[in-house]
């Protein structure tokens, strides 16, 4: 495993031979107001699901999550 930044992923994706790169914070910015331990009806999950799809298309906001979710493309040989 290995600890990633947003632009240290993009660097290593682009070195590899990818493109069209898009990385994503899985969680969202608000995953550490949830208890893992909780109910599964915790009233917080809807409330920090609906944080993550408003974070999902901001960039500042990856590094929020605990877990980096890269898309891309590979180049045509």
């Amino acid at each position: 495993f290995a600890f990633h930044t947003d632009p240290a992923l993009r660097r290593e994706l682009r070195a590899a031979g990818f493109e069209d790169i898009s990385v994503r914070g899985l969680e969202g910015p608000a995953w550490p107001m949830l208890d893992p331990a909780g109910p599964p009806d915790d009233p917080f999950i809807e409330q920090v699901v609906h944080i993550a799809a408003l974070a999902d298309h901001d960039d500042a906001f990856v590094a929020a999550s605990a877990h980096l979710l890269a898309l891309a493309r590979a180049k045509a040989p």
